[in-house]
């Protein structure tokens, strides 16, 4: 049976190396950019896992940048909907094409009313 025997300085350095070639440098600039600029990043662990937000403490954990699949949070998908009185509902991807095809405000309930994802 063979031991591994590692001293403490050592075993702290490995925690915080990272193992980076100039494939693994592209993939993060945008990570470590979005991230310097204040914008959430997702992480998980591997296929079928699901994604979790990655704080600062995760985030300047070695292990994670160097084992873990991050993205960048994507902003929340905004929709515009027209409701007509009678019920239907009209969903448009902006305000100004939700208002532009309006004819007679007296038919709807609400105009262009803003929707954002997870609401």
């Amino acid at each position: 049976m063979t031991y591994f025997s590692y001293s403490k300085s050592s075993l702290l350095k490995r925690h915080w190396e990272i193992d980076m070639d100039k494939k693994r440098a592209k993939k993060l600039i945008p990570i470590l950019q979005a991230f310097s600029d204040g914008k959430e990043i997702l992480g998980r662990s591997g296929e079928g896992y699901a994604w979790i937000d990655i704080d600062e403490e995760k985030f300047s954990n070695a292990a994670i940048l160097e084992f873990w699949k991050l993205k960048i949070k994507p902003d929340p998908e905004v929709i515009y909907v027209n409701k007509s009185k009678t019920g239907k509902c009209y969903v448009y991807n902006s305000y100004k094409q939700a208002t532009a095809l309006v004819e007679g405000e007296r038919y709807y309930e609400y105009i262009a009313k803003k929707f954002t994802e997870g609401e």
